[in-house]
């Protein structure tokens, strides 16, 4: 069992960080509540976590194709943002 878990040594924090956003996402959940999930990355990666994020929003979902939109129910996102930037750009 324990060597199931072994190649999360060889990730970095942020990368094991990562991981947890994308799990959450491909869950494609209707509600979606984070604790500062742009806390850990750069600048560039921050911004493309966000943009990510809203498009979940605004797609209801991500990877889901585009003619079954109009059947999905909307997605929301919470999160705690680490700056006014953020906030004004959520």
């Amino acid at each position: 069992l324990e060597d199931d878990f072994y190649w999360q040594e060889a990730l970095s924090f942020t990368e094991q960080v990562k991981i947890c956003l994308l799990r959450a996402l491909i869950t494609n959940p209707e509600v979606l509540i984070l604790h500062r999930p742009l806390h850990n990355y750069d600048h560039a990666t921050q911004e493309h976590v966000l943009e990510v994020l809203k498009q979940h929003t605004q797609n209801r979902g991500l990877g889901l194709p585009g003619d079954t939109w109009s059947h999905r129910r909307p997605r929301t996102v919470f999160f705690t943002p680490e700056s006014i930037h953020q906030a004004k750009e959520a």
